[in-house]
């Protein structure tokens, strides 16, 4: 199954624009990340396209993210594998938390684990609390996530 999750919302009066493309399949032996991602709006502008090396540490980091969530989350005898599809931006609003936020979002529902409106309040708040930070830490978030009701 493949879906793309956005996340756009005003908070505080400014624009927060972030989205992933993500497929699920079940896994066989481990759950893993698997990167597929092509940056469909910029290539398909941009036929001399090259990931940059900014583009690469926000691939990563979304990865690592949803690695997490698979290694936190509890799946004894499930495998998963989420492959990152594609990345999508507005290059003047967008920042790694705004993607971190959609993958979230599309991980939990590809699990099977959608958030209600208490853990998407919370994934507002952590954009808010860390718009200021590039890349904020998002391991200790998660697993409140996946702790709390």
């Amino acid at each position: 199954m493949k879906k793309e999750y956005l996340y756009k919302k005003q908070l505080n009066g400014r624009g927060r624009f972030g989205g992933v493309e993500l497929e699920f399949t079940s896994g066989t032996k481990i759950s893993k990340v698997i990167d597929k991602c092509v940056w469909k709006d910029w290539t398909s502008h941009n036929s001399n396209f090259e990931e940059t090396t900014y583009m690469k540490s926000i691939k990563s980091y979304i990865m690592d993210a949803i690695d997490h969530i698979l290694k936190t989350i509890n799946t004894t005898d499930q495998c998963f594998e989420i492959s990152l599809i594609d990345i999508k931006i507005f290059p003047v609003d967008t920042v790694p938390s705004h993607i971190l936020a959609s993958a979230i979002i599309g991980t939990f529902e590809l699990l099977g684990q959608s958030l209600n409106a208490e853990k998407m309040i919370k994934i507002d708040q952590f954009i808010i609390q860390n718009e200021n930070i590039e890349f904020p830490e998002y391991d200790k978030f998660i697993t409140k996530l996946l702790t709390t009701n």
